[in-house]
């Protein structure tokens, strides 16, 4: 169900967070792969309850740890597109990469909302 439910502490602390300065500017503080793990595995009581928020923060974690991963997903998708001209693969690729930087700063807005329903909880 979740992909980063086995990811060791060691393995996140390797996490190179890109952007990490608009990160910082925007929330304050950096981006910490452990702590994102941490509030997922909160949130859904160990990985064992269906949360599609905590399930699209535990995408966007994995695509941090595995990068090549995800270039080799992306690369299929535009195999399977290559129908299109050039120029509209060249199009394609400028919004896939767009939505990964879009889906960056989702991450840190949703760890944003974890973070505040977490202190929620314990207030």
């Amino acid at each position: 169900m979740y992909k980063i439910k086995d990811v060791t502490p060691e393995e996140l602390k390797k996490i190179q967070v890109p952007n990490q300065e608009m990160i910082e500017r925007y929330r304050g503080s950096k981006l910490n792969p452990l702590e994102s793990y941490q509030l997922i595995k909160e949130r859904t009581e160990g990985f064992t309850k269906d949360d599609p928020v905590a399930k699209e923060a535990d995408s966007l974690l994995y695509w941090l740890l595995y990068p090549e991963k995800k270039e080799k997903e992306i690369k299929q998708d535009i195999d399977k597109n290559r129908s299109g001209t050039s120029s509209q693969k060249s199009l394609d690729e400028l919004k896939l990469k767009e939505k990964e930087r879009l889906r960056l700063l989702e991450l840190v807005e949703l760890e944003l909302a974890m973070e505040a329903d977490s202190k929620k909880k314990t207030a």
